[in-house]
């Protein structure tokens, strides 16, 4: 199962980067990535719990769904700082968040699991990120025009 959903990821990256080129947009891209996690967390985890034993089906979606993401998500970062301070912008924002979401994740989610004795509640603080994600999108709309330098330098 893991082959096939790293072989289905890969490939759909892939796509989905080229999809964002050339038809629906990165920020679109994105949307429908975190809006497809926000609808899949939490039947996902459920399923891996054992509520259900069909799980390559739920591996071939979950791979596509961040295929999405990251086929996107690259590209529309670097377009998001101006030429003169895209590697620091980039390097800066991209390891912060790292740092703060992969860093604190663990922590979080064993105090989730703790307090609520729930052990999907990872599909929680996943659904939690992923309002973030939206929020930006939000934030980022009307700003972001691929093609112009940047949207930090038009506004």
């Amino acid at each position: 199962m893991t082959l096939i959903g790293v072989a289905i990821f890969s490939s759909g990256a892939l796509f989905f980067a080229f999809i964002s080129d050339i038809y629906l947009g990165r920020p679109t891209i994105l949307l429908v990535g975190a809006v497809l996690w926000l609808l899949l967390a939490l039947p996902f985890y459920r399923a891996l719990l054992g509520h259900t034993s069909h799980l390559l089906p739920w591996f071939i979606l979950i791979s596509l769904v961040n295929a999405l993401i990251t086929g996107a998500f690259p590209s529309l970062i670097v377009e998001l700082f101006p030429t003169n301070v895209r590697y620091s912008g980039v390097a800066l924002s991209y390891n912060l968040g790292y740092a703060i979401f992969a860093g604190l994740t663990p922590v979080c989610v064993t105090l989730l699991i703790h307090y609520t004795g729930d052990l999907s509640s990872p599909a929680w603080w996943l659904m939690a990120t992923m309002v973030l994600v939206l929020l930006a999108l939000f934030l980022l709309r009307g700003r972001y025009r691929p093609g112009v330098s940047t949207f930090l330098e038009t506004g």
